[in-house]
């Protein structure tokens, strides 16, 4: 019985390396993908459900990982430069048209 313990490995943890960490998870994710597909039915129904469990560590630990939430952080503040960006386009045509307003009134304007 050579179950892989991966938990230590899925704990979140501050680590410049995430990447590495997960590369390093794949031998242990194939070698449960082959314990799937061995005939013991037995064996392979245990190893699925185990290989279940650590997809859901591993998904637990990419969303735990800072790089996530920095990315849908980043997602926000260009979305507000945006709106800031439009804004003052939309700021910079109002002013336009006001300008060219003021210069064309005195030809549009009644003569008394």
């Amino acid at each position: 019985n050579d179950d892989l313990d991966l938990s230590d490995m899925l704990s979140p943890k501050q680590s410049d390396d995430s990447v590495d960490d997960l590369f390093q998870l794949m031998p242990s994710l194939i070698s449960m993908l082959q314990c799937i597909n061995q005939s013991d039915s037995d064996g392979g129904n245990r190893a699925a459900l185990n290989f279940q469990a650590k997809v859901n560590g591993l998904r637990k630990y990419v969303d735990s990982l800072p790089g996530v939430t920095l990315s849908e952080k980043q997602q926000q503040d260009q979305y507000k430069q945006k709106q800031t960006l439009l804004q003052n386009k939309q700021d910079t045509i109002n002013a336009h048209i006001e300008l060219i307003t003021e210069k064309l009134e005195p030809f549009v304007s009644q003569p008394k």
